[in-house]
């Protein structure tokens, strides 16, 4: 299932693994802003015993160029969590492996970005033996499990990743901070980026999804559904269809004095409707690309803040 949009698409899908024994479901999201956003669940089809189970895998460059050397300079730089190990490039010796479990994120070279989200753990392997020659390449894996058995249906916790195009170190902790998983429930995950939401449904049937949204400095952005903010707490619900991914851009913002406002948002079809439940006036701030508006809401009003 493919969903395309202006300036980016995401893509749902199963592949058999094991001999037929697994089946991979993965969902794949190419956002505006470069971003792309991987997420996985593996469901066995019948018992299988599990020898080697690696997922989110990178091949590495690390030759050394005298004439290349932005981009071979004979070691890689890797960032476990902001802390750098140094992976040196050459032919002969021993293989060097090293791995990290528990991680928030990785950065390679100070250039790309990982963002891990249900990991099993981590390895990489600086590859210096070869059983025949060819271009030295390192290898990263940003899913390892150990070796283990799954009886028939059994399901694996979703792995998801979010990859960093043109990013240093120094923005992974921001970045991490900034990306919220919002609903996690068995085959149902959504994910809010800076400017969108990415949700995937594993399951063959469509689900009423409910966002528990955090407040970022008293402000509180729109997606597609119906927004609930009561005594300081944000849902958004709505509906997501089976075995579907799609991601939904920023539709608005409110921007509050304080986040106990009581009120209801309803945003569709490029519609967005408000009204005040409380028994007091409110007042905020609704902002959409262009048009700001300073909103005095009276108790009980139902209003169109964009129609």
């Amino acid at each position: 299932n493919i969903e395309e949009y202006e300036s980016g698409f995401s893509i749902i899908a199963k592949t058999p693994r094991a001999d037929e024994a697994l089946m991979q479901m993965t969902s794949f999201t190419a956002l505006p802003d470069g971003k792309a956003v991987y997420v996985e669940k593996v469901e066995a089809i019948r018992r299988v015993e599990i020898e080697t189970f690696e997922t989110g895998r990178i091949s590495i460059g690390n030759e050394n160029f005298k004439f290349l050397p932005e981009c071979a300079k004979g070691h890689k730089d890797i960032y476990f969590d902001g802390k750098a190990t140094r992976f040196y490039g050459y032919y002969d010796g021993d293989n060097l492996k090293v791995s990290r479990r528990n991680l928030r994120h990785i950065n390679i070279d100070n250039v790309i970005g990982y963002l891990l989200y249900g990991s099993g753990g981590v390895e990489y392997l600086n590859r210096h033996n070869y059983p025949k020659w060819k271009g030295l390449e390192d290898t990263l894996i940003l899913n390892k499990h150990e070796s283990s058995i799954m009886e028939k249906g059994e399901k694996t916790d979703v792995f998801a990743v979010i990859t960093l195009p043109n990013t240093g170190v120094d923005k992974m902790d921001k970045e991490y901070s900034d990306t919220v998983i919002t609903c996690r429930d068995d085959d149902l995950y959504v994910i809010r980026t800076r400017e969108s939401r990415i949700s995937v449904n594993f399951s063959e049937i469509g689900v009423f999804a409910k966002e528990n949204i955090p407040f970022t400095e008293n402000k509180m952005k729109i997606f597609p559904g119906r927004t609930t903010i009561k005594n300081g707490d944000a849902i958004c619900r709505y509906y997501i269809k089976g075995f579907s991914s799609n991601a939904d851009a920023e539709r608005g913002m409110l921007s509050m004095s304080d986040n106990l406002v009581d009120i209801d948002i309803t945003c569709m079809d490029g519609i967005i409707t408000a009204v005040n439940t409380a028994k007091y006036d409110i007042r905020y701030i609704f902002t959409v690309p262009g048009i700001q508006k300073k909103v005095l809401h009276t108790a009980g009003e139902t209003i169109d803040l964009l129609s």
